[in-house]
């Protein structure tokens, strides 16, 4: 799970780059920054319900919990690799936290409606992973501009 995480880290934030490197310098930090963030934010949000027991919801609301702590992570590095306290910087994190969280719980969701009673449901994993990537993509990248880049002194952008 460790290995899937960190691959998975490295290719979103590889293509979030893609999008950003037209307006940052630094995209080498900020995929450095998600591909770390990934697994350790997901980790984080697992011990976090871990070492709370008795935490109320059923498997879908602990899934969308640990997401939303994995994103809140994520996000705090991907604005660390942008070197400093930005003025956006709550709305950041509130959108790449919520981003995941929601991500995750609709692919669960289709997941156990759409597709659980089917045979080869497991084939349709790739498709549930892109769906995350789509719902994290729009969503965080609604929130981008105003909460990252308007923000970022000029010396950092190009």
């Amino acid at each position: 799970t460790f290995t899937l995480l960190l691959v998975s880290g490295f290719f979103i934030g590889f293509a979030q780059c893609l999008i950003l490197r037209t307006k940052l310098l630094k995209v080498g930090r900020w995929i450095l920054a998600t591909t770390i963030g990934l697994p350790f934010g997901f980790f984080s949000g697992g011990v976090t319900l871990a070492l709370m027991p008795d935490f109320p919801g059923n498997l879908w609301v602990r899934a969308a919990v640990v997401a939303l702590i994995g994103g809140t992570i994520i996000g705090i590095l991907q604005l660390r690799a942008l070197n400093g306290k930005l003025t956006g910087s709550f709305l950041w994190l509130l959108a790449s936290g919520l981003s995941w969280g929601i991500a995750l719980c609709l692919s669960g969701f289709i997941f156990d409606t759409f597709l659980s009673n089917l045979e080869f449901r497991f084939f349709f994993v790739p498709f549930l992973g892109m769906l995350i990537g789509a719902v994290v993509g729009i969503i965080s990248g609604a929130f981008v501009e105003p909460a990252i880049l308007q923000t970022i002194p000029k010396s950092q952008l190009t």
